[in-house]
């Protein structure tokens, strides 16, 4: 077994090269994978964009073509005043609409009187004489639409169902557009805004023609209209495949994309999603996966011919003399540490150009002068400070210095948070400019906010400005929160690095002692000179460094138990004062040894129910600690009964804690002093405050620098209630409260 693994470890040693380009080669195409299959699938969502607007835009060419009828109603009845039928369905018939218009129910005229809204001309009369005589006034949803329409002089437009349609065609949602007839022609509302209209223009739209053929992929890509500004079934309008995709699942990936489009005032909301097959866009597909072969195969390869060159050398060199091999094995060394050296330096380049892309605070400036003056005539990034504020990382504007009225806007109105939020702006008023803040947030948190401002003048932000502004926006919220990550990442390692320093010097240390007192037996076995004496004292210390390791591990499979929800509260009937008593007579020696004075009182009735394993672990961290960090000096441990609550105390006079430390040392891998001056995990306060907090109780510290430390332990005499444990089992902290056993708690 012994030769196998050396003869392994010399084939590796002679090979490690090929493994290296092959593994090299593996990771590569790995990455290329990776990134070409992105692109791949941003090139697909990109696909459902273009088809998302594309739709859209045909809506609306298609609604202007449809409004021409409407508008040249209007101009008719505008020149006349009063038409009669027949001119109403000629120039119904010049415009072809029955052709050229087919999803157009009709046009109607309404005249408004002081009680109604009747409608006396429609066209084609044939389809349509079901809507002579009727009063609008007294349908609320058309008393709106004309209260809208009256007000804005503009059309405006409500969905609705049957109302004086064909036959054929009752319970088929159509499109009503109304638009305001006055005497005089168009009056611009902003300057006769006491004009009121003589009637109404109605053009009624079959809401299936209108809606259907708008896509141009339509074999692939599915489009459903809602009415409203939110997808719901209930006010579907038209599915263009009759099969609603709203919350529906498929197999294979489905891509879906929900916008709102203002119809005529009213809001409609588009719904998209791709069908089975849209992804089947070509060769692209496999890309890769064939770069993924492709680069696997090309590492194969490689690992072949260098695994035979290499063998080749090595059955070479067993022809040379033993002066040359050295020569040889001299040489390959110091090719070996400059390629070592090389590899360290190229990693160290890469390392600091990969810092300074994330570390750079000035990298937000470049990004707010781009924005001007395309965007707004001023841009201000502000990012969210560790102590909680918001503070300006970069400003830019236009003129040579701080125009006057960027400083009185950004008074007017400084981004302030409100919670997790930012609060909302205050009103501004027109002659000052204008001003749009939008936050910086990524994974629900706050990060900043990005305002854009713009000068007094005609000038606004307009949907485009402000799409624009959000995209920006969160674009530099991805930045931001990458650096955060990077920054957690590092500290993350730091931890991690640190604990593993710990853990291996506190596991050398007993190791260590064990291969020293079994080499010792040894020897004395040897020589057959073992007393029964000399082997109580080995196996003595034997054992103490046994249970030390054992602890060590113990603490690690406890860490291990409460991350993953298997550490399990054994609660039973305990009497804390004989529970303590037991754990201070098992650190007596140790506290001798140490010059120590180990006392221990107890007052009142101290029995409850508790876990009697788990509470003498957290004694026994809190002593260990009290003689660990007491400097030899009198460890004191309390406990008390107070009404329905046990109160321990556990106190040294020794090296005491800062104030600072005083909350984090109960953290996991946490320490408040060095790990070169005093050994342990960190994990011993970590694991107790967890206990204690199961069982219903909670732990805290008072200390001074330099006066000694106590650490005050209180526990509910009925143990842990539903209420914590369903929290606990549920929550974080991975402790789960069993029912009372007779069984002996797990070790």
């Amino acid at each position: 077994m012994k030769s196998r693994l050396s003869s392994l470890a010399q084939h590796f040693r002679r090979l490690w090269s090929a493994y290296a380009v092959l593994l090299a080669a593996v990771l590569l195409s790995a990455i290329a994978h990776h990134y070409v299959g992105r692109a791949v699938d941003e090139g697909v969502r990109s696909r459902v964009q273009s088809v998302a607007e594309e739709t859209q835009r045909a809506l609306v060419w298609r609604v202007d073509h449809y409004l021409s009828v409407v508008y040249g109603v209007r101009g008719l009845i505008g020149a006349s005043q009063e038409v009669t039928p027949e001119e109403l369905n000629a120039l119904l018939e010049l415009m072809e609409v029955e052709t050229r218009y087919p999803a157009m129910q009709g046009v109607a005229y309404a005249k408004v009187s002081p009680a109604r809204v009747t409608i006396t001309r429609v066209g084609p009369l044939a389809s349509n004489r079901g809507l002579l005589g009727a009063n609008l006034r007294a349908d609320p949803g058309a008393r709106e639409a004309m209260r809208t329409a009256s007000r804005t002089g503009r059309p405006f437009a409500i969905t609705r169902t049957g109302f004086g349609l064909e036959p054929d065609d009752l319970g088929i949602p159509s499109v009503w557009v109304f638009l305001p007839v006055y005497r005089e022609p168009v009056p611009p509302r902003a300057q006769h805004p006491g004009a009121s209209p003589i009637g109404f223009v109605v053009g009624i739209f079959r809401t299936e023609d209108l809606l259907q053929n708008l896509g141009p992929l339509s074999a692939v890509v599915d489009y459903e209209v809602y009415d409203g500004p939110a997808p719901n079934p209930e006010h579907l309008l038209y599915d263009d495949d009759g099969l609603p995709d709203l919350g529906r699942r498929t197999s294979g990936v489905q891509l879906v994309r929900s916008s709102m489009l203002p119809f005529l005032g009213h809001p409609w909301t588009f719904f998209f999603s791709t069908r089975p097959g849209f992804e089947e866009v070509g060769v692209e597909r496999g890309a890769p996966l064939a770069i993924t072969v492709g680069g696997s195969l090309v590492g194969v390869l490689l690992f072949g011919i260098i695994a035979t060159q290499i063998r080749g050398r090595v059955a070479a060199e067993r022809l040379t003399t033993e002066l040359r091999s050295s020569e040889r094995a001299a040489r390959a060394s110091k090719s070996m540490a400059e390629q070592a050296e090389h590899r360290a330096a190229i990693l160290a380049d890469a390392s600091r150009m990969l810092a300074s892309s994330l570390d750079d605070p000035t990298r937000l400036g470049p990004v707010a002068k781009r924005v001007v003056p395309f965007v707004a005539d001023g841009c201000i990034i502000d990012l969210v400070m560790p102590d909680g504020s918001l503070a300006p990382v970069a400003i830019a504007h236009e003129e040579p210095g701080v125009p006057p009225w960027l400083v009185h806007l950004r008074r007017l109105y400084l981004p302030r948070r409100d919670g997790p939020a930012l609060a909302p702006p205050p009103p501004v008023a027109q002659e000052f400019g204008s001003v749009l803040v939008v936050p910086l947030s990524e994974r629900g948190r706050l990060l900043g906010a990005m305002s854009f401002f713009l000068g007094p003048g005609s000038r606004q932000f307009d949907g485009v400005a402000r799409a624009l502004a959000e995209d920006l926006a969160r674009r530099v919220s991805a930045a931001v929160d990458n650096e955060l990550l990077v920054e957690e990442a590092h500290e993350a390692v730091r931890l991690r690095d640190d604990f593993l320093v710990v853990a291996a010097h506190e596991l050398k240390t007993p190791l260590t002692a064990l291969q020293l007192q079994i080499s010792s037996l040894g020897r004395l076995l040897d020589k057959e000179r073992l007393a029964s004496e000399q082997l109580g004292d080995k196996v003595g210390k034997v054992r103490r460094h046994l249970v030390r390791l054992t602890s060590l591990v113990d603490d690690l499979l406890d860490i291990s138990r409460i991350t993953s929800g298997l550490f399990d509260l054994h609660v039973e009937t305990v009497d804390l004062g004989r529970l303590g008593s037991e754990v201070v007579d098992r650190f007596r020696e140790q506290a001798a040894a140490r010059g120590s004075a180990l006392s221990v009182s107890m007052e009142g009735d101290l029995v409850g129910s508790w876990d009697a394993f788990r509470l003498d672990q957290v004694l026994t961290h809190l002593v260990s600690n009290a003689l660990k960090y007491g400097l030899g000096r009198p460890v004191c441990v309390s406990m008390e009964a107070a009404g329905d609550t046990v109160r321990v105390r556990v106190r040294d006079e020794g090296i005491g804690i800062a104030p600072k430390d005083t909350g984090r040392i109960f953290n996991q891998f946490e320490r408040a002093v060095s790990s070169d001056h005093y050994g342990g995990l960190g994990l011993g306060l970590f694991i107790s405050r967890h206990i204690v907090e199961a069982l219903g109780g909670h732990i805290r510290v008072e200390s001074e620098l330099g006066r000694g430390a106590t650490f005050i332990l209180e526990l509910p005499r009925t143990g842990p209630s539903s209420f914590i444990a369903a929290g606990r089992q549920r929550g974080s902290t991975g402790l789960r409260v069993l029912p009372q056993s007779n069984s002996e708690p797990p070790v």
